[in-house]
């Protein structure tokens, strides 16, 4: 696709070429303009099928001269000011869409993608109905993303698209398990399907005297009250449409939706509360697989702001236990139904699995950095799964896996009292057979589940130790080097400062000078300041 950009500011002309460029469309060329003339002279050329135009820029001649370019490319206008005669003679030239500067990023990337979908031409000046539906789409648009800033500028275009009242309540529809069903499926038969079934979405707003387009994967209709109608009327006739929609759509295509009313808003400039309310209970489908019809009033804890202040913890520290797997899992999934049946968010659901399995893999996994690692990997599962069903099986798979590995932890546990031995001991001198000793394993058995375990030597971890303690001393002006090699399990404090330079790169009397300078130039940088001072002497026992 050849693209030309006319827009009078260099700025917003980077701006409008970055937004291209991040749409994803296959675009061989760019070409740029300036001024009006630039711009008809690089239209007319007839090679352009995108032209992004700053319609501020034409003259009252110019215009005339609009309605052949449209012929021949898809034009989306931009312009600084609200003006509703503007809107009507970029219509009748034939422009695609207009934007108001700063443009809806949203919606603009929607427009740009839409055009790149198709390769039929753009429709001209006298297809009045694809005008009309383009029109219809952006006043939708506009209206539940919150972007209304007068109401008279709303009701003069509803007047204009045949509209006598405005809508107060929006209803939002999404084909069941739509990934699932396209997987493996390329973009264009993802369009066809969305195509097909909003044909059904479209026949039944006009029988019904709702308002629908198609945003994305969205069916949005806008309701419109009756005269008379009261809240609780209101809510039965949108549940019972929906009902109803549900059932032409999956008797003329096969294909079910899932439907999602939200609240009532009489104001217009708040009716997009109303569509994200709707699109939060559309979060559902995650517990209700398929054909569900819901409400706002039907699912109160969605929308509790202290909901979290109201979850029980799923069990107490004590609980979570190797030994209580099988009665872990049968009071989770009872927990799990009541957080269900309540509607609570889906995220609460997911992250209660991911709690308990955190907890669990502390009896199983010794060092932080493998829970951590096991984390990760099972926490995007989780927070992707699409199914409630699909999740806790998915789960309970991972749990079974964590029973399988009993005799790993086996091997974790006999480390960790070997551990708990050289914390214990290590500032005198300890050897392989004496641990090995303590746990009733042999030398040899030690060292190779101890390598396996924790990934470096028996010996290696006690070094690690022991300069670590030494470190802490070495900040201490009390501590000599020989008193420190000695405390540590070293008799020989030449041997030790080997040790020392070996593993940290200088020896220790370098070290606590270069610790020393440190601390000063800290301390100097906050003023002397005691909770600098009391920073630097936690960080660097940190080290």
């Amino acid at each position: 696709m050849n693209v030309l950009v006319a827009e009078k500011s260099d700025f917003q002309r980077n701006g409008l070429k970055w937004m291209l460029e991040q749409s994803g469309l296959a675009i061989e060329r760019f070409t740029e303009a300036t001024n009006a003339k630039d711009l008809f002279e690089q239209a007319f050329t007839g090679q352009h099928q995108l032209l992004l135009v700053d319609v501020d820029m034409l003259s009252h001649d110019d215009w005339k001269s609009m309605p052949e370019v449209t012929k021949t490319s898809v034009v989306i206008g931009i312009t600084e000011t609200k003006d509703f005669d503007l809107a009507i003679r970029c219509m009748e030239a034939g422009c695609y869409r207009l934007f108001v500067k700063p443009l809806a990023i949203q919606s603009f990337m929607e427009a740009i993608q839409q055009v790149g979908g198709t390769t039929t031409r753009r429709p001209h000046a006298k297809d009045g109905a694809a005008r009309r539906e383009a029109l219809k789409k952006e006043w939708i648009s506009t209206l539940i993303h919150g972007q209304v800033t007068n109401l008279r500028e709303v009701w003069d275009q509803a007047i204009q698209l045949g509209y006598d009242a405005l809508p107060s309540s929006v209803m939002v529809a999404r084909i069941s398990r739509l990934n699932e069903l396209m997987k493996n499926k390329s973009d264009a038969w993802r369009r066809q399907v969305l195509s097909q079934v909003f044909h059904t979405v479209q026949a039944f707003s006009q029988d019904t005297g709702m308002i629908a387009t198609l945003i994305q994967d969205e069916f949005v209709l806008l309701y419109t009250p009756k005269k008379g109608e009261q809240k609780h009327e209101l809510v039965e006739n949108m549940k019972k449409l929906g009902l109803r929609l549900h059932q032409e759509v999956k008797a003329r295509t096969g294909y079910v939706l899932n439907i999602a009313c939200g609240d009532e808003y009489k104001n217009p400039m708040l009716l997009y509360h109303s569509y994200e309310e709707a699109k939060r209970l559309l979060s559902l489908e995650f517990y209700f697989s398929s054909g569900r019809i819901c409400a706002y009033a039907d699912f109160p804890a969605l929308f509790n702001k202290e909901i979290i202040d109201e979850i029980d913890v799923p069990f107490d520290e004590e609980e979570i236990t190797r030994g209580n797997l099988a009665f872990l899992c049968s009071e989770l999934e009872k927990k799990l139904v009541r957080l269900k049946e309540g509607g609570v968010s889906p995220l609460y659901y997911k992250l209660t699995l991911m709690y308990v399995w955190l907890k669990m893999t502390k009896h199983f996994h010794y060092t932080e950095q493998e829970q951590f690692r096991s984390f990760l990997q099972k926490g995007e599962l989780f927070l992707n799964c699409e199914s409630a069903d699909d999740l806790l099986a998915k789960w309970k798979g991972f749990m079974e896996e964590l029973a399988e590995n009993a005799v790993f932890s086996t091997h974790h546990l006999m480390i960790d009292r070997v551990l708990d031995f050289i914390n214990a001991n290590f500032h005198q001198p300890i050897t392989l057979e004496q641990a090995a000793e303590h746990i009733n394993r042999s030398p040899y058995y030690l060292s190779h589940l101890f390598k396996k375990v924790m990934n470096m030597t028996f010996v290696e971890y006690i070094t690690q130790v022991r300069i670590k303690r030494a470190k802490e001393l070495l900040l201490m002006d009390e501590y000599t080097i020989s008193d420190i090699a000695a405390s540590i399990g070293y008799q020989d404090p030449n041997y030790f400062s080997r040790v020392f330079k070996a593993i940290c790169g200088v020896s220790p009397k370098k070290w606590k000078t270069q610790k020393k300078l440190e601390t000063t130039r800290m301390a100097r940088s906050g003023k002397g300041d005691f909770t600098t001072l009391q920073k630097v002497t936690t960080y660097h026992n940190s080290v």
